[in-house]
């Protein structure tokens, strides 16, 4: 079994739907779940956050568990 983390950003500058948090969310949630052999442990949401760098809150919480 392989534990999961689900990462998901929202640029502030993203108006598309189709990119939205909950689509996000929901892609990504039925993707591992067709998988038996992965389980969703923690999800981290930036929302609003640039991709340029990693200077991001959630993305830093996700680190610091990949990595304790």
């Amino acid at each position: 079994m392989y534990n999961c983390a689900i990462y998901i950003r929202l640029s502030k500058n993203s108006l598309d739907i189709n990119n939205s948090i909950k689509m996000q969310d929901k892609i990504i949630t039925q993707y591992i779940r067709s998988k038996p052999d992965m389980d969703i442990i923690n999800r981290y949401v930036d929302n609003g956050y640039s991709g340029l760098d990693f200077l991001r809150p959630e993305f830093q919480k996700m680190k610091s568990w990949l990595f304790p």
